[in-house]
């Protein structure tokens, strides 16, 4: 899998332009185009900092961190919570996946000089970013709808190495015996 920084995450979501707020969504909550382009303005919950995937790839639903960056881009002022949360050109259907890689990745790629690199590495930039924040494999196997969290650590574990010097300050404070 490829990772991206969030400097090139960036300069990704400037060169797809109107689909900015999208790409962001992408790279940062682990949602596949196919989950992205079927929500609902009403599957954000904005208080508790989630959005809603009903149905994923495994037929089960769950909830994804949304954050306040990317939720303040959304283009959710004045619409009611049944309509579809990104549109297309003209703005009345719902962002076609296939369309959108045909129309708009391909130029976004190119033009932020980040080929090769498909869609699906913002699912993986996701977890790699959810990672080097502090989260931990169950977090990340939720967020990112895993079966298990062998599935994620046998994607991602290699990732979760640099916490081991954290964990380790932990560890010392937490077992720091009193001067005698």
């Amino acid at each position: 899998p490829r990772f991206l920084t969030v400097a090139e995450l960036g300069r990704l979501a400037d060169a797809a332009a109107g689909y900015a707020p999208m790409v962001w969504m992408l790279g940062s909550t682990g949602l596949r185009v196919s989950e992205c382009v079927r929500l609902d303005v009403g599957d954000l919950d904005l208080k508790r900092h989630r959005v809603r995937v009903r149905t994923a790839k495994a037929g089960k639903g769950r909830d994804a961190p949304l954050l306040d960056r990317v939720a303040g881009m959304l283009p959710t002022a004045g619409r009611a919570a049944t309509e579809p949360l990104f549109l297309g050109p003209g703005g009345r259907n719902r962002v076609d996946a296939h369309n959108f890689r045909t129309r708009v990745w391909r130029d976004a790629v190119e033009d932020a000089h980040l080929a090769p690199l498909r869609i699906h590495d913002l699912r993986h930039t996701a977890a790699s970013l959810m990672i080097s924040s502090g989260a931990s494999v169950l977090e990340v196997q939720a967020a990112l709808g895993h079966a298990s969290a062998v599935m994620t650590l046998d994607l991602y574990g290699h990732l979760f190495d640099g916490h081991l010097k954290d964990l380790s300050r932990r560890m010392n404070a937490f077992l720091a015996l009193p001067d005698s």
